[in-house]
């Protein structure tokens, strides 16, 4: 990439570079021409708590019986008939398409010129209705309470043409899977912020 030609970030002497799915750090050195000794020693914060932890179930592998009907239903309906959950639930779906059985089962679906305002619902403490997110892996962050159980229903795919084509010619090579494990890293960091 010619990053001489931006002259800010090119002759600028401290850069910080931040994602959470750089998977090969050699793109740092190809692309952004990093030096290499700088790539293997990174600041470290030795004092930084963590505060993101996570369990991660699979329901059918937990019992072959529990498919996506009766986790739909406990999700939507069962969790909120005595007294609704404390804090909020939300489910990413992959598209519109996938969102619309959860619509129908009483969850709120999200569009585009409402997010804003599900969010700041969401983050003060309006957990009436469990969330639905149609292919939002990121750009929201749902902090502390807002989010306390996140469900993934269908797998990402691809959004614009040519990482489509690219899908259905390289399907289940290791390109496409480093892709969508990267979308599902990106969604799994949608509740993982900190409020304030």
């Amino acid at each position: 990439m010619p990053i001489e030609k931006f002259g800010s970030f090119y002759n600028a002497q401290n850069r910080i570079y931040m994602s959470a799915t750089v998977n090969n750090d050699s793109f740092f050195i190809k692309h952004l021409n990093i030096d290499e000794d700088t790539i293997k020693n990174p600041i470290i914060l030795e004092n930084e708590l963590w505060y993101g932890e996570k369990m991660i179930l699979m329901p059918s592998l937990i019992n072959s019986e529990l498919n996506n009907d009766l986790i739909m239903q406990f999700f939507t309906k069962t969790l909120y008939e005595k007294t609704p959950p404390k804090f909020g639930i939300c489910v990413l779906t992959p598209s519109f398409k996938y969102a619309s059985p959860w619509g129908n089962n009483g969850a709120t679906i999200s569009k585009g010129d409402d997010i804003g305002q599900v969010i700041s619902e969401l983050k003060s403490g309006n957990f009436d209705k469990p969330i639905v997110f149609a292919n939002r892996y990121d750009g929201i962050d749902l902090p502390d309470s807002s989010c306390r159980i996140l469900i993934f229903d269908g797998k990402p795919y691809s959004e614009n043409l040519i990482d489509k084509y690219y899908e259905d010619c390289l399907s289940d090579t290791e390109i496409t899977n480093t892709k969508i494990a990267q979308k599902i890293e990106q969604g799994l960091g949608r509740n993982v912020r900190r409020g304030g």
